[in-house]
């Protein structure tokens, strides 16, 4: 509502022969004679209107940011009227709505591939702003399905350094003296089609002098001798007493004799060793 009051606080004067003089040079006329404030307040409409917001950002999908370009004046909007057409064999009006904030968001998605505008009106007391468009296209598709994953790429193959092998077996009596019986490491090199070699492993039951047997322990792994940087190897672990083994072959070098353990592949180069043990865990 247009009142004295507000102008004053706008011009932020208390002196009416003030507010005349500033009202009339802001006008560019002579300071009206005898002062009429009916008549400054006429004037002081003529110049108080808000400017044309500034429009900061507009989305594709129906939403405008702005701020106040008579922001620090007294012109300063204290409503803005915020619109959205869309032309679709002409403008017609789309979305509209009124705010006190610098922000608008239309109350539905806007169609796909269209061409729209936007204009942002300002309003105070005085009289509002021009009305000014700015046009923009909508969104082939403003949510589009996400691209598919890119494909995983494959685990890095591990060169070892080297191989150990624990032998923890745990073999009660009358099977075994000690209730652990000694394994066979069988080897052989797959990149030269090498044969099989193979190593008998004492229980580590039986060397360690806490007791104990596996990683972590004070017992001594076997590590296999005479590997060759760059080769794959295969390997296999057999327990030619086994009790509970009830195959046919007799030969405890044979890599298919009761095995326990594998077979497996590996790879020689310069990473970890590889450390296997008998009962796996």
């Amino acid at each position: 509502m247009q009142s004295p009051l507000d102008m004053a606080r706008r011009l932020k004067l208390t002196s009416l022969r003030k507010i005349a003089a500033e009202v009339a040079h802001l006008n560019h006329v002579p300071v009206p004679q005898p002062l009429s404030l009916s008549e400054l307040l006429t004037l002081f409409a003529n110049v108080a209107k808000p400017k044309v917001p500034d429009i900061v950002d507009i989305y594709n999908f129906g939403r405008i940011d702005w701020k106040d370009a008579s922001a620090g004046t007294f012109r300063y909007a204290t409503l803005y009227h915020a619109k959205i057409e869309m032309n679709v064999y002409g403008w017609f009006r789309a979305y509209d709505g009124w705010t006190s904030g610098f922000t608008y968001v239309a109350s539905n998605q806007l169609p796909y591939n269209t061409d729209c505008r936007a204009a942002v009106i300002g309003w105070n007391e005085w009289g509002h702003s021009e009305t000014t468009w700015v046009e923009f296209s909508s969104a082939d598709n403003p949510n589009p399905s996400p691209p598919p994953p890119s494909p995983t790429p494959p685990p890095q193959v591990q060169h070892y350094s080297a191989i150990v092998f624990y032998n923890c077996d745990n073999t009660p009596p009358p099977a075994s003296d000690k209730g652990h019986l000694p394994v066979v490491f069988h080897l052989r090199n797959v990149t030269t089609n090498g044969g099989w070699q193979f190593w008998q492993v004492a229980p580590g039951y039986d060397t360690s002098p806490s007791g104990q047997c596996g990683q972590g322990t004070d017992s001594v792994p076997f590590t296999v001798p005479g590997l060759t940087a760059g080769d794959t190897y295969e390997w296999i672990v057999t327990k030619p007493d086994d009790p509970e083994c009830s195959d046919s072959s007799t030969d405890p070098t044979d890599p298919n004799h009761c095995p326990i353990l594998g077979p497996g592949t590996v790879t020689i180069g310069g990473d970890i060793k590889l450390s296997l043990q008998w009962p796996p865990v």
